[in-house]
């Protein structure tokens, strides 16, 4: 078989493309078979290459994106004969860490009263060994979004201080900090969806997650 492209008139006849654009000499009937089959094949091949770029930008679109994203973690602990003296210096000092990893975040500065209020009402006279709270708060309107896991280690002790026979109590909590500023619908959702989730599951559902 013979080929020429683009067309041109020869003797032995020019075919014309059509939807291709171009032509072909050939010999015979078979050429020009041959010649679209080849250019169908491109033309699936460019069609299937559209329809991945446009999948993978619809997979994109669709992944959460999120924007000044901070985390940490700390561990606290505080000593004194009052076990409410104790908790109280412990949960300031809990209050004091989230307004600094807050920052610019002040639309979300209510999520300090929160920790506040669940620290000085933790079990802490139980002997249980852990408890644990979240909070969530989440700002509609500048996207800014903040996660609270606070975990009471272990129950407060009393430690008798030698030579005194006086008692000190041990208030120990780990303070799990995350931000983020949403910055499409994906990331939105889960804002609201984790604002609406139960107290109950919150806890769980922020062990789990992993947004960013």
């Amino acid at each position: 078989m013979k080929y020429r492209y683009p067309a041109e008139a020869v003797d032995g006849g020019v075919f014309d493309g059509g939807i291709f654009g171009g032509g072909i000499f050939a010999d015979n009937d078979e050429a020009k078979a041959a010649f679209c089959r080849m250019k169908l094949e491109e033309q699936e091949l460019l069609e299937e290459q559209a329809a991945s770029a446009v999948a993978a930008a619809e997979k994109l679109r669709n992944l959460p994106h999120w924007a000044n994203a901070f985390s940490d973690e700390m561990n606290l602990e505080e000593k004194n004969k009052e076990l409410t003296v104790a908790v109280g210096a412990l949960a300031n000092t809990a209050v004091q860490a989230v307004k600094a990893y807050l920052g610019n975040f002040t639309g979300l500065l209510g999520l300090v009263d929160t920790l506040k209020t669940q620290v000085m009402h933790m079990a802490w006279s139980s002997n249980e060994s852990i408890e644990r709270k979240a909070a969530v708060d989440y700002d509609e309107s500048t996207g800014h979004y903040a996660v609270l896991l606070i975990e009471r280690q272990s129950s407060a002790k009393d430690v008798k201080v030698p030579f005194t026979g006086a008692k000190t109590y041990t208030a120990k909590l780990k303070v799990s900090f995350r931000r983020a500023q949403a910055k499409n619908d994906a990331a939105r959702q889960i804002c609201q969806a984790l604002v609406d989730q139960a107290a109950g599951d919150l806890v769980q559902k922020i062990e789990a997650m992993e947004i960013f």
